[in-house]
């Protein structure tokens, strides 16, 4: 049987949610019916190492500013030619973009992965109206994300409802937490973590407040798993917020690939995140049992619920965010409960296999022009 060949664009490979999901299909795609290449518009490699040897070539544009962009056009355009695959499949707004103008009179299914509730400027939004016609097929991973999109105005048939899912051998740590705190030369404090890359969409500042109020009468120690990108840092707004309120306890860790082990020491996992698709870091800290507050945003309703799977707190309210990481801290019984009813969810609703019975499906649908259910 002819392989189906994939090439999957995105815009770096700095881990997020689209990177992480990108890397799941990659390692978990049968070898045997699909021939998957990479290209990514930048030059970060932080996940190339555990792709590398589950595809044939990783592309890199060197892109890093946006005037550059029409050369990065080309520079695909090429690519596409030389690779002619069935599949273009695209992650994130720029590779979007790129890879829908590029792919123009190819032969090739284009397919459109929408992470989060974000279009774009008033540029990007007229760029992304006007290719709309050039997609196959969009993907979404929450229903939240699904009526976004037709309310923007995609028609219901193209869009692809795939939830994320969670490889939960991947969680099974090894080493005792008490050698992964000393390693990471961790105080004996409660250790609060949020892992989320630095930019505007996870609101940082809101989570940094909240441990100014949190810090008045509770000594914690926050952990921030995450990086800036190269389309959008807010790495020194963080530094200066954190300098201002003269904040003691933060650890910025940057890139990680160690998530398991450090979800393994953490005693509170946090998000005060605006809007998302489906969090992947969400379900990470449901699988390792963690107590979890987080925003009540549309997208976390549907997988967590108040007061049964974490505690959820409105957008922008630091000291209702600090005052449920309090209650947590001292309600050991209320934090087991949420933390044992979370896996439970998350075990029986957000497993790995489901989530590649349900891509496979839709990939060889895509190519035997087969309608499918989302």
């Amino acid at each position: 049987m002819k392989k189906i060949k994939i090439l999957y664009v995105i815009t770096g490979l700095t881990p997020g949610g689209a990177e992480l999901t990108l890397k799941n299909f990659i390692i978990n795609l049968n070898p045997r019916v699909f021939d998957i290449s990479v290209c990514s518009i930048t030059d970060t490699k932080d996940l190339v190492h555990l792709i590398k040897d589950k595809v044939r070539k990783i592309y890199f544009l060197g892109t890093n500013k946006f005037f550059e962009s029409l050369k990065a056009l080309i520079k695909l355009r090429k690519i596409i030619k030389e690779e002619n695959p069935d599949i273009l499949h695209c992650f994130m707004f720029h590779s979007n973009i790129l890879g829908r103008f590029a792919s123009m009179g190819c032969r090739c299914k284009v397919v459109s992965s929408i992470q989060t509730k974000l279009i774009g400027n008033k540029y990007g939004n007229f760029l992304d109206r006007i290719s709309q016609r050039l997609v196959d097929s969009y993907m979404v991973n929450s229903r939240a994300l699904f009526e976004f999109i037709s309310n923007y105005g995609i028609k219901e048939k193209k869009i692809f409802l795939l939830e994320n899912g969670v490889d939960f051998d991947r969680f099974k740590v090894k080493f005792p937490p008490a050698s992964i705190k000393k390693a990471l030369n961790l105080p004996d404090l409660p250790i609060i973590t949020m892992v989320a890359n630095f930019k505007k969409q996870k609101d940082y500042p809101t989570m940094i407040r909240a441990l100014s109020y949190l810090q008045q009468d509770t000594e914690v120690y926050f952990l921030a798993v995450g990086c800036g990108l190269k389309f959008e840092d807010e790495t020194e707004r963080i530094e200066k917020l954190i300098r201002k309120l003269d904040l003691k306890n933060i650890k910025l860790m940057g890139f990680r690939d160690d998530i398991p082990e450090i979800l393994s020491v953490t005693d509170i996992w946090v998000s005060s995140t605006l809007f998302e698709g489906q969090s992947n870091s969400l379900l990470e800290a449901m699988a390792m049992k963690k107590p979890i507050v987080t925003t009540n945003i549309p997208e976390n309703l549907e997988v967590v619920r108040n007061g049964k799977e974490a505690l959820l707190v409105p957008v922008k309210t630091p000291i209702e965010l600090a005052n449920n990481i309090k209650r947590l801290i001292n309600n050991k019984k209320l934090s087991d409960t949420l933390a044992s009813n979370a896996y439970n969810r998350v075990y029986k609703k957000y497993t790995l296999e489901k989530a590649f019975n349900k891509l496979n499906i839709f990939y060889k649908s895509l190519m035997n022009l087969h309608n499918y259910k989302s």
